[in-house]
């Protein structure tokens, strides 16, 4: 499982500890056309703010969506990270909610022409519309990939 460091090792102050409360929410909608870079990034940060016990959200939108589906991160990894498939399982694992896009769920907003691999959803992602999404920004904070 993956473990990002904490930020205690980096010596962050009291007051990053006062946004403990707030919702993170980590927008992904980036798929596959840069080999997994931004959604490993995404993944990444999204593991860090829950390794610090914040509440984190990871929402699954246009070409991001196809990080929803079992197989389609297996075999990526950028240098100096955690394989994908490894760090999306650590984030449901940490406690993280990982949702996909409804509308990008029925009509399959990831895919492109030949669809050689299965849509069978990972477990842990949920379903969630836009409405869901605006409630966690305007609780919180947000990052897009």
């Amino acid at each position: 499982m993956y473990a990002p460091t904490t930020v205690s090792e980096f010596g962050a102050s009291e007051e990053s500890s006062a946004h403990a409360e707030s919702i993170y929410t980590v927008i992904l909608a980036s798929g596959t056309e840069d080999g997994g870079k931004r959604a490993t990034l995404a993944l990444s940060m999204a593991c860090t703010a829950l390794s610090m016990d914040l509440t984190t959200h990871l929402f699954l939108v246009g070409a991001g969506s196809i990080w929803a589906y079992q197989g389609h991160a297996d075999g990526i990894q950028v240098d100096g990270f955690p394989a994908l498939d490894e760090l999306l399982e650590s984030f449901v694992d940490l406690g993280g909610n990982l949702a996909v896009c409804s509308t990008c769920n029925q009509a399959l907003c990831h895919a492109t022409g030949s669809q050689e691999r299965a849509f069978t959803r990972r477990p842990g992602v949920q379903i969630q519309g836009m409405a869901t999404v605006m409630e966690h920004l305007m609780q919180g904070r947000a990052v897009t990939f």
